[in-house]
């Protein structure tokens, strides 16, 4: 009972819960996002085939971010889990601080925010084939760009892209990558689609009988996504997300992900 508690406290997986996006909001105003995810895949692609392994996850997770000034902005979050491989326990902890080098709202020709990313997995986690650690310490180094075009004092339209590269206490480093395109209309609504790959650059084959992380793991993920976001006058934002993983080696497939969150 008591876990179940905790867990409905800490509600928003892995770095979806991390502002990545080239812009920051106002100086010194504290952001808090919530959400819960839940994930579902009845298969493991091993190499070229499927192998049966079923799950139903659910991921919570929460952060609060801010930036210090113009240039400095930083994020801490826990993430909770509930998988097949372990039910009710923190999932990780994770730092970030990223720095503006470019801003279009500025009048520079587009915004460039560059970014470290640190993260304290827990050996469970780092176990569980749907939680996507590769150990259970983890860095990584993010560049994000994009472009804003304005629609009376708000944004009408963006996109952006990601690029990031890390690496953990074991095995091999990974990459991952990701390009979204957002549409702002009647002043409390947007809409977004995006792409996003994760590639592990390790060099054997998932084993599901006997897995103890992504570390040494030549995988590769491409998931494809929809957001609808509703904006609540001063309060925050309100959005869902769904993603449908298109493309997978060595990673689970055919997966399908529900996001709920909310922004304060």
């Amino acid at each position: 009972m008591v876990r179940s508690i905790l867990l409905i406290a800490l509600v928003p997986l892995s770095a979806w819960g991390t502002e990545l996006r080239p812009w920051y909001g106002n100086a010194f105003e504290f952001n808090w996002d919530i959400d819960a995810t839940y994930q579902t895949y009845r298969e493991v692609a091993v190499n070229s085939r499927d192998e049966q392994y079923s799950s139903d996850d659910y991921f919570f997770h929460t952060g609060v971010n801010t930036a210090f000034g113009e240039e400095l902005a930083a994020e801490v979050e826990i993430t909770a889990a509930s998988t097949r491989h372990h039910r009710r326990f923190l999932d990780n902890l994770r730092i970030t601080g990223r720095y503006l080098l470019a801003d279009d709202i500025a009048g520079d020709p587009i915004s460039l925010v560059v970014g470290v990313t640190g993260t304290q997995a827990f050996a469970i986690s780092v176990d569980d084939i749907s939680s996507f650690h590769h150990g259970k310490l983890e860095g990584e180094i993010h560049v994000a760009l994009g472009r804003e075009t304005a629609c009376g004092s708000d944004w009408g339209s963006r996109w952006w892209i990601l690029g990031a590269i890390g690496s953990a206490d074991v095995g091999s480093p990974w990459w991952r990558a990701q390009m979204t395109g957002e549409y702002h209309f009647l002043q409390r609504h947007a809409i977004a689609v995006f792409a996003y790959a994760l590639g592990g650059l390790g060099h054997d084959t998932i084993d599901i009988e006997d897995f103890h992380g992504y570390g040494p793991i030549r995988h590769l993920s491409v998931d494809v996504g929809f957001r609808y976001t509703f904006e609540i006058d001063f309060f925050g934002s309100l959005y869902l997300e769904y993603l449908n993983r298109v493309y997978a080696r060595n990673f689970p497939a055919h997966a399908n992900i529900v996001r709920l969150a909310l922004h304060i």
